[in-house]
């Protein structure tokens, strides 16, 4: 065998792999407990521990694409805040009319403490539960510290109550809005499944969810209800890994069928038939059928096309403006492109090819 053929077996048998790969990567289902903030995801920054949690305590949980109708017996909880400005409107409505949300994403627009150019600092270690004018937080028993990882803590406005923190600011914010309430955790790291059996990260969760006998949580999440999101943003990461195998193994299959060993071939050069020739061949097979009438019109009219074409004449350009024209130009003598254009048929072979030979002059003369 051949080395360039060797060398394409081996190419193919990549590219076959590569794809091979792909596929398998492709068709592999998601790993959904390896999400970030995902309810039923069991890693580390997951919610499924706070879920079985609330669940123990006789609180349902469930996920929801619409804001809940019932707000005595419900909590909406907002992981993380990627909701439009129409589901926004609609969820903080619910809120006022007696509606209890709360949110742990610090940067959301749905919570006083949404805007962090305000006076929000940062709140990573463990905090103690310090001054608290929540009363739901306040009479926890053995809340002594609460363990944070990448959070905030929010300025306490006038109308704003707080807890875990100081005079100034607090980590849990909560401010009344019409008859509901909105409470604000400077970040989801208490719930997740790795902290959440941290100091008293599970109490403040039940406390939370399960306020004034709720026993209802719903929690809007930005995979169901999209916000910002777009399509480009929903296709899994296992599919742009195929799809990029995908590329580069038709990348090296091109590069190879690119490559050229050796020298370069030499190419045989076209026959070149020149002109007058052609029309001569031309004449000679429509005389072997006897059409020299039809055959001539039909160099004529050719001839008449280039001739207006070369000399920029109107296509209604008569016979004796182009005969003047080409005489003007070329020094032919008058009358001599008439003869040619608008002469007699030619009654036989000879007066064909000769009528055919003076059209490839004429088209020489004036190219």
């Amino acid at each position: 065998m051949s080395r360039g053929r060797t060398g394409l077996g081996v190419v193919a048998a990549l590219v076959a792999s590569a794809l091979a790969i792909g596929a398998v990567v492709a068709s592999r289902p998601e790993a959904r407990n390896t999400a970030s903030l995902d309810p039923g995801s069991v890693g580390d920054d997951g919610l499924r521990a706070v879920v079985l949690l609330a669940t123990e305590a006789g609180i349902r949980v469930r996920t929801a694409t619409e804001v809940p109708t019932d707000r005595d017996r419900t909590t909406v909880l907002v992981v993380d805040d990627r909701l439009d400005a129409a589901q926004r409107r609609a969820l903080l409505d619910w809120t006022d009319g007696g509606g209890s949300l709360v949110v742990t994403d610090p940067t959301s627009a749905l919570h006083p403490g949404g805007d962090l150019d305000a006076g929000a600092g940062p709140a990573f270690g463990v905090w103690r539960r310090g001054a608290c004018t929540i009363d739901a937080l306040a009479g926890l028993d053995g809340l002594e510290a609460l363990s944070l990882d990448d959070s905030v803590a929010y300025p306490i406005g006038p109308d704003d109550r707080g807890c875990f923190g100081d005079a100034r600011r607090a980590f849990v914010l909560e401010r009344a809005t019409g008859r509901g309430r909105v409470t604000a955790l400077g970040g989801p790291s208490p719930l997740v499944n790795r902290l959440l059996d941290e100091q008293g990260n599970a109490a403040l969760a039940l406390a939370l969810l399960g306020r004034d006998g709720r026993d209802e949580v719903v929690l809007l999440r930005p995979e169901v209800l999209g916000g910002d999101r777009g399509l480009v943003d929903l296709v899994p990461d296992r599919v742009w890994i195929g799809l990029a195998q995908l590329g580069v193994a038709l990348l090296a299959l091109g590069w190879w069928r690119s490559r050229r060993l050796g020298p370069p071939p030499r190419e045989a050069d076209a026959v070149v038939v020149p002109g007058s020739e052609l029309v001569v061949a031309a004449g000679a097979l429509a005389a072997r059928h006897r059409h020299h009438g039809r055959t001539a019109s039909v160099l004529r009219d050719d001839a008449r096309r280039h001739l207006l074409a070369s000399l920029g004449l109107p296509v209604d350009a008569t016979t004796d403006l182009i005969d003047r024209v080409v005489s003007a130009r070329t020094g032919m003598a008058a009358g001599t492109v008439g003869a040619l254009l608008d002469g007699p048929e030619p009654g036989d072979a000879a007066a064909l090819v000769d009528l055919a030979a003076r059209l490839d002059h004429l088209r020489q003369e004036v190219p």
